[in-house]
């Protein structure tokens, strides 16, 4: 109750009214309030007097039904079916091509043969059934993830026990939950039975909390052991987890450098493409004399065509696709398709720790005896192991440490009678409760056993504990160690043996008799691998902070058997006052205990203000603001709805090492994509350059888009799939466009100077629009040729194979389909006397245009200042 009434005031007084009902209280004061009472809420209505015995009767709920008393969540939803296909569809990118393809369609219909200039718009129709693919293919299995997550509620009405769906549960239904169930909304503890829950879904706290009459229970949170009759108060937007989620409902979009500069490129396109259109055509069709309507809305459009990247896009597309099937055999499933590159883009990765480094779980880490040899205190003739395999025997795994317990000193898959055999004679059992914080077993031979915390068990204690062990223990506690003492009882009355559990003596220890025997030391359990992920993220200098909700020296500890760096910079959020500046914290510390989900949002968005790129890894409620605010949010497959709905990436294993394949991924796909975007803004650089020139002069775009598209499928578009496929693991370098647009003009430039210099000697020799697209079509495949070496570098076997396949595929296509892609026949002498000469001179100026680009690269001009921007450096 303290943590969340702690958290609860900063985050009302934070965001006030956050999407919530009217009955949801809003400031500061109202909501601790809330929190703080909610084991005192009044029902909605008086309840019937057997209340507590048979929950609500028929009556009573009929009368909730009709009143909307409903745990209605308001449930983060993934997008639907129909928005996902509606967002695919109606892009930018697909509106530009679906009205040239319209266009188009105005010559096609009475020219059936020219169908297949309208190739291009099957890109368009491919990437969009990519696009609906693979999210619909997420949304699956996130939906299945969410049935799984939702186990029906246990509800006692009229004295029967019935199991119904969270959403028909009502206002003051009595709940029955036990080991491993989930409340489904908040309530009171009506009654319990030795009743453990874990909290740390919500509030990040690691350690479990006891539950008895009158204490609240809250939804996200999870039954550990024993069990519990609760009634609930607050349900559907009004629980505490409701709250969170509320805030993150909101959509944010991420952002992807990658995705935002081409979508900023389609967008400048269309911005001139129809105006720009309607001019070419007037001129084409009005202007030059010698074409027909059919040759002046296909040479428009063919200029048109080329200036939409459409491969490069449908290449992201692809890659991203690839990327993200090799992940989900790893067990990592994208909720979009650009979270991989945002990941691989990260330079700063925050962390939960309960649920995320470790696994909720205790290790056994050492026995330490505290009685040394030949000291003068009498040793009891036992082993300290075979006692506390007896305390293993008699009490079953109901927590984590009871747990931990069995795993160390039980044989595993060991038959139940052989265990029962095994077991010592005893008088009496005390099972272990949070309240009393101890165990004990009462032997018949071998005396009185009790093991349990060392503070409370030490007051119990005889003289001989003294100093030495209270050191010990604050030694343990700064390693992030626990610690449970066993202890012995040497002076043994007739009275004094432990009493069975119903006593009232149950809870009242032997004073002055225990003596300290054995301290046992179990730590958090380390997830698989997890050294091994952090290690790698370090070495490539992404920096690591910890966001828990658990103490801060006990988080630090566990970042140190993580090894994680700075891990001695920790420091206790919760007792910060208001006002702090958190940019300087967040550059300061790595390890930040006592967050609240809404501290979390704070420290990201700080991170984001000093220029950092954030991924965030968590696994419940309590992680779902920050989530939402990092560049890539990750969740485990085992955490929260929430948690996973507001993730971009999930773990399905639970495994943070599944997110090196996925950085390996997203780097491939950055750097592929950016090393061969030259081939494809290559055509719309020459294609805007061209349509300009072709208003200023009579010029005219000398390619049909049949062969348009023969040139883009042999030098840019077959060469590219292969090519994206070859892993690149370098690291990411800042910048897009402005490292990859002044690669690809001095080539476009290199084709508009051969097809001006075609065009003017068609003009002086009478060279017909087909011969002079003839020779437009070879000019443009060498630079094309010429460009997709250069791309290839550094060429190993199966790139040159891929060149020279690419090369002959070109050649072969023209000389076997000449009337397919309306090409004129060319004659020896043509060839000798026009050809040779043109393509000499456009690879002079290939050559010319390549050397201009290098000096002026290297004298750091800014427009080919090809690095890219520094990354911002963080504050210190």
């Amino acid at each position: 109750m303290g943590r969340l009434s702690q958290w609860s005031r900063r985050f009302a007084a934070k965001f006030p009214k956050a999407g919530l009902s009217a009955q949801t209280p809003y400031t500061a004061a109202e909501l601790e309030q809330a929190i703080e009472t909610a084991g005192s809420a009044e029902p909605f209505a008086p309840l019937n007097p057997d209340y507590a015995e048979q929950g609500l009767t028929g009556a009573e709920v009929r009368q909730r039904q009709a009143a909307g008393r409903v745990n209605q969540q308001p449930r983060l939803k993934s997008r639907s079916y129909g928005q996902i296909i509606f967002q695919a569809v109606f892009s930018y990118f697909n509106l530009l091509n679906f009205m040239l393809a319209a266009v188009l369609l105005i010559v096609v219909i009475p020219n059936p043969r020219l169908i297949f200039n309208m190739a291009f718009f099957l890109v368009a129709v491919w990437n969009t059934l990519v696009k609906i693919f693979q999210e619909c293919r997420s949304k699956h299995v996130l939906d299945q993830l969410s049935l799984l997550s939702q186990p029906e509620v246990n509800v006692l009405r009229d004295g029967v026990l019935n199991r119904i769906a969270p959403e028909e549960l009502l206002q003051d239904d009595l709940v029955y939950l036990k080991g491993g169930n989930q409340p489904a909304a908040d309530g009171v503890v009506i009654r319990s039975q030795a009743c453990e829950v874990d909290e740390s879904l919500l509030t990040g706290e690691s350690q479990s909390v006891s539950k008895a009459a009158g204490d609240s229970v809250f939804a996200g949170t999870i039954i550990q052991a024993g069990y519990m009759y609760a009634r609930m108060t607050q349900i559907g937007q009004t629980t505490v987890a409701s709250r969170i989620t509320a805030r993150a409902a909101k959509e944010r979009r991420k952002p992807s450098e990658l995705i935002d500069s081409l979508d900023k490129l389609v967008k400048g396109i269309s911005k001139i493409i129809l105006p720009l259109g309607v001019l070419l055509f007037l001129k084409h069709y009005f202007l030059v004399e010698h074409l027909t309507l059919t040759e002046g809305i296909s040479s428009t459009v063919a200029d048109l065509v080329s200036m939409i990247p459409e491969g490069l896009i449908l290449l992201s597309s692809v890659t991203f696709v690839v990327s993200t099937l090799k992940l989900v055999r790893q067990k990592t499933l994208l909720q979009n398709m650009s979270a991989i590159e945002s990941l691989a883009r990260v330079d700063t990765l925050c962390l939960d720790k309960t649920g995320t480094i470790t696994t909720g779980k205790l290790v056994f880490q050492e026995l330490k005896p505290l009685i040394p040899p030949g000291s003068p205190i009498k040793q009891p003739p036992l082993s300290y192991e075979s006692v506390l395999r007896q305390f293993a025997l008699y009490f079953p795994p109901a927590n984590s440490t009871q747990q931990a317990l069995n795993q160390t000193f039980l044989t595993p898959d060991r038959p139940a009678s052989e265990s029962a055999a095994g077991r010592w004679p005893v008088k009496n059992v005390i099972a272990f409760s949070s309240a009393r914080k101890w165990s004990a077993l009462s032997f018949t031979q071998q005396g009185n056993w009790y093991l349990g915390a060392p503070d409370i068990l030490l007051q119990a204690a005889t003289d001989v504990a003294g100093t030495s062990l209270q050191a010990e223990l604050e030694r343990c506690n700064r390693q992030g160690l626990r610690s449970l003492l066993l202890a012995c009882q040497i002076a043994t009355p007739a009275d004094s043996a432990p009493e069975p559990e119903s006593s009232e003596a149950a809870d009242r220890l032997p004073a002055g008799s225990l003596l300290p025997c054995a301290l046992l030391l179990l730590a958090d359990e380390l997830r698989a691998d997890s050294r091994k992920t952090l290690a790698y993220y370090r070495e490539q200098g992404v920096t690591i902070k910890i966001l828990s909700g658990d103490n801060a020296q006990a988080a630090a500890a566990v970042a140190r058997r993580a090894g994680i760096t700075d891990s001695d910079r920790y420091i206790d959020v919760s007792q910060l006052p208001e006002g702090t500046d958190w940019s300087e914290l967040a550059g300061q510390y790595t390890i930040f205990g006592r967050v609240s989900p809404f501290q979390k949002e704070k420290l990201l968005q700080s991170l984001h203000s000093l220029g950092h790129k954030v991924a965030m890894v968590g696994d419940g409620s309590n992680d779902v603001l920050a989530l939402r605010e990092a560049d890539c949010g990750v969740a485990m497959a085992s955490g929260s709805d929430a948690a996973r709905l507001s993730a971009d990436i999930i773990l399905l294993d639970n495994n943070i090492q599944s997110l090196v394949p996925a950085v390996y991924e997203g780097r491939s796909v950055i750097n592929n994509v950016k090393r061969l975007s030259t081939l494809f803004l290559v055509r719309t650089t020459y294609a805007i350059i061209m349509a300009f020139l072709m208003l200023l002069s009579p010029l005219v775009y000398p390619l049909y888009p049949i062969q348009a598209s023969l040139i883009s499928g042999a030098t840019v578009g077959i060469p590219s799939f292969f090519l994206a496929l070859k892993p690149n693991y370098d690291r990411v370098s800042a910048g897009f466009l402005d490292t990859v647009l002044p690669d690809a003009l001095p080539v476009g430039l290199t084709v508009v100077v051969s097809w001006s210099a075609i065009q003017i000697a068609g003009g002086c020799w009478g060279w017909s629009y087909t011969f002079c697209s003839t020779l437009s079509f070879l000019a443009l495949s060498l630079v094309g040729l010429l460009t997709l070496y250069r791309v290839s570098r550094p060429l190993d076997t199966f790139r040159i194979i891929l060149d020279l396949l690419c090369s002959v595929y070109l050649g072969v296509a023209a000389w076997l389909l000449p009337d397919f892609f309306m090409l004129s026949p060319l004659q020896p002498a043509q060839w000798l006397e026009i050809v040779l000469p043109l393509l000499l001179f456009t690879l002079l100026i290939y050559g010319l245009f390549s050397l201009i680009a290098r000096q002026l690269r290297r004298l750091g001009h800014r427009w080919f200042k090809w690095r890219g921007r520094s990354k911002p450096q963080p504050r210190a």
